[in-house]
């Protein structure tokens, strides 16, 4: 990912955010009760012994 900071007042021509998603992200976030933080994020995936990539390989076996 890169990040360009500029200064001054003239729009970028083109935006690469992606706006579904963030406002899907904000709908979600609105609904939830409590939101962990980010040493809470980490605690728990510390616990999680399982491999992610033996999971995404699987998930993605149907593509192959």
């Amino acid at each position: 990912m890169t990040v360009t900071i500029g200064i001054g007042a003239d729009q970028p021509k083109h935006s690469h955010l992606d706006v579904e998603f963030i406002e899907r992200a904000r709908r979600e976030l609105a609904s939830v009760d409590s939101i962990p933080t980010l040493e809470g994020v980490r605690r728990m995936l510390s616990k999680d012994k399982s491999s992610w990539a033996d999971y995404i390989i699987a998930e993605r076996s149907d593509r192959l």
